[in-house]
């Protein structure tokens, strides 16, 4: 009788620990009613990351096991890629809870990992030779960027970009990171790092950028086109056909770099500008300029160094062609008065055909221009990258790109009949640049 009882309780024992063993490896279990998952899926499916069960419906008042959770999950890690900032947070803490499930289930949550990065990095290259015939000066450049955005929340993200580049003119290199200067004892710094912060949606249609970034003003840049080097506030409306960009900025860092700079830019920091742009339809677009500065580094207050304004228009007139054009004119005290008291004015007239894309490789474009930049109308070292000159100059240049490869871009540049407009010599016979660019 004794051995009986001692072989039954022995077996009770032995059934228990193995149903215990098995309650606990049983794929099938429930998810507790009250789990923190259920919230989380629920919110998933209201955004429309994952679509419940095969018939198209989250059945949210029914128990899960939790395979049929990770299955939901594994729907939404297929997905998370259309998941906003919140949601891959959610779908990265879900993987973690069923991650054995999903392993079964052969889901690869790396992928959940690769998506749900909020932090986006790139880079480009540039190998540069320009040559200028009548100073008898030739050099080659090198510059190397990188950047990352990174996701903040919805609505905010964070941009940086630093560089480590070879001065055109003083032959060092300058380390924007720790401030250094290689290869030179100049202290001439090309300051073109841009770190700044983006609020989308901030105001009704409006967001705004803070920080250190890069300005872009006129249908051709020239007025304003710098990499980086501008500090302050920048908006930009859209409505429609419409936008509006707006912001008060110091371009003081910016203004330290240029080797062509007029004279009434040598004392801008503080200043204010706007851009009304409109745009009817895809081959036409319109826009207003306008860009002021008053007194600042030791000049007298309310002095007018600068006082802007203009008007541009690229008209896509046939396939493929386009024209594009900028007219500005600077009635600032200090312009005029280079200019024996008229107001300088600047123009550009640009004919464009096709235009190398690096995503296409062999896709290539040509453009013919005339430029006209009166004495301190715009500045030299504002202005867009095809600009060879700064101030007080007319010429006439071509210039071509091709996308030799995907991601590699070749420019050229040849500008003739270079003129001091205000004398009306030769400026220089011609100027020619090649670059390399690469983009990563």
């Amino acid at each position: 009788m004794k051995k009986s009882l001692i072989m039954v309780l022995a077996l009770v024992f032995v059934l228990g620990i193995a149903t215990t063993a098995f309650a606990a490896a049983n794929p099938f279990d429930d998810v507790p009613a009250h789990h923190w998952a259920y919230s989380a899926v629920a919110k998933l499916a209201a955004d429309g990351i994952i679509d419940g069960y095969g018939d198209g419906t989250f059945r949210g008042d029914k128990v899960m096991t939790r395979y049929e959770m990770a299955s939901m999950v594994g729907r939404a890690i297929s997905r998370s890629d259309r998941a906003n900032a919140e949601d891959k947070a959610l779908i990265s803490k879900l993987s973690a809870e069923f991650a054995d499930e999903l392993n079964s289930l052969g889901v690869r949550v790396s992928k959940l990992e690769a998506n749900a990065s909020n932090i986006k990095l790139g880079g480009d290259a540039r190998l540069r030779y320009i040559n200028k015939q009548n100073a008898g000066s030739s050099n080659f450049t090198e510059r190397v960027r990188i950047y990352g955005n990174a996701q903040v929340t919805d609505n905010i993200s964070f941009y940086f970009r630093d560089a480590l580049v070879k001065d055109e003119e003083l032959g060092s290199y300058y380390d924007t990171t720790s401030g250094s200067t290689y290869g030179s004892t100049s202290t001439k710094n090309n300051v073109i790092t841009d770190v700044y912060a983006n609020f989308k949606d901030l105001l009704p249609g409006v967001s705004f950028k803070a920080g250190r970034y890069s300005l872009n003003l006129g249908q051709t840049t020239y007025l304003a086109g710098s990499t980086g080097g501008f500090d302050g506030v920048e908006g930009l409306w859209t409505g429609g056909k419409s936008s509006l960009q707006f912001g008060f900025a110091d371009a003081s860092t910016v203004n330290n770099i240029d080797f062509n700079k007029p004279s009434t830019f040598a004392n801008v920091a503080h200043m204010y500008y706007a851009q009304y742009n409109y745009k009817p339809d895809n081959t036409l677009n319109f826009d207003l300029n306008y860009v002021k500065s008053q007194s600042n580094n030791g000049v007298a207050s309310g002095s007018d160094l600068i006082d802007i304004t203009g008007a541009g228009v690229t008209w896509k007139f046939a396939p493929d062609w386009a024209f594009v054009s900028d007219y500005w004119q600077n009635s600032g005290a200090t312009a005029k008065a280079a200019n024996n008291g008229s107001t300088p004015k600047a123009i550009v007239a640009r004919l464009a055909y096709k235009g190398s894309n690096p995503a296409v490789p062999g896709s290539w474009g040509f453009a013919a221009e005339y430029n006209k930049n009166e004495i301190d109308t715009i500045d030299g070292n504002w202005s867009g990258a095809m600009t060879p000159v700064g101030s007080d100059v007319k010429f006439y240049d071509v210039q071509y790109s091709n996308a030799l490869a995907k991601n590699l871009i070749f420019n050229a540049i040849y500008a003739w009949d270079l003129t001091t407009v205000s004398s009306g010599k030769a400026k220089d016979n011609n100027f020619t640049r090649l670059e390399l660019n690469f983009l990563f």
